[in-house]
């Protein structure tokens, strides 16, 4: 080939680089299985592809998922967005939003507006058909329906924004039932003595939590947003301190909702 002919194929990869770094190219949109419940086959794909992604919004009802650091790499670079993940129509579509990468020098995120070399259009076909494997599978589909419901960050993104009559609907038809393992602070431990759907509890035990801000439970200016009472029969939280990190496991048998906050009744579970 002719020197003409090298320098006509770089100058058209540079092109095609150069529109690549400003251009976001929406994924394919591909076909849901027909009455299968989404939120199983999200918790599970997201949890498995991108464990350290955080649910920023979940508009439950309405099949819509919005997360925050989705990464990957640009060549080298750190590349990290949110995403929104919604069932329309029959089909799942994943909108990018804010992206980020990362500066080698100064190991600082910076907004950019594209992704460059990341493929945003190959991570799509992972996670889409990640899902898609999920909702096809019985067993799968049963044991993210169960993570999902046990796991009080995901519980409570979409709890936070319900109506009264959202809520209830939820934990009845949902979340009840479900066996939470929280870590919390002690807020107070006492004595109960009084059944709760057939079995007498001696005690019960108050936890606080912040879920926005898992990394910073313990922080000065912390403030709960989920309050858990736990019902068990186990002696030896007679000797609890308040404020001490404390992890219980129980069977979520009501809830109430404030505001933005929520409470949880949960019976010991072993």
């Amino acid at each position: 080939m002719t020197k003409r002919g090298y320098s006509i194929r770089a100058i058209t990869v540079i092109v095609m680089l150069i529109i690549g770094a400003f251009v976001v190219m929406p994924a394919a949109a591909q076909a849901y299985p027909s009455g299968v419940e989404f939120y199983p086959a999200v918790y599970g794909a997201f949890s498995e592809l991108y464990p350290r992604a955080k649910y920023l919004e979940i508009d439950f009802y309405n099949n819509s998922f919005t997360f925050t650091g989705i990464t990957g790499y640009s060549l080298l670079t750190p590349t990290s967005y949110d995403l929104k993940v919604q069932l329309k129509n029959g089909k799942i579509e994943l909108t990018p939003d804010k992206i980020y990468q990362k500066d080698l020098e100064t190991g600082r995120w910076v907004r950019v507006r594209a992704f460059g070399l990341y493929s945003f259009k190959r991570a799509s076909k992972v996670i889409t058909d990640k899902m898609i494997e999920i909702a096809r599978s019985e067993s799968l589909m049963e044991r993210h329906q169960r993570a999902a419901m046990a796991d009080i960050f995901f519980v409570q993104t979409i709890m936070k924004n319900f109506t009264e009559l959202a809520f209830q609907d939820f934990i009845d038809n949902y979340a009840k039932g479900s066996v939470f393992t929280m870590t919390g602070k002690i807020s107070d431990a006492t004595e109960y003595n009084r059944p709760i759907n057939g079995v007498t509890y001696r005690y019960r035990i108050q936890l606080s939590l912040n879920t926005d801000d898992p990394g910073d439970v313990y922080l000065e200016g912390f403030f709960p947003n989920v309050w858990c009472f736990l019902y068990t029969n186990d002696p030896s939280v007679i000797r609890l301190s308040k404020n001490i990190d404390y992890t219980a496991r129980g069977t979520l048998s009501s809830a109430s909702k404030s505001g933005s906050s929520v409470v949880l009744s949960l019976v010991e579970s072993n």
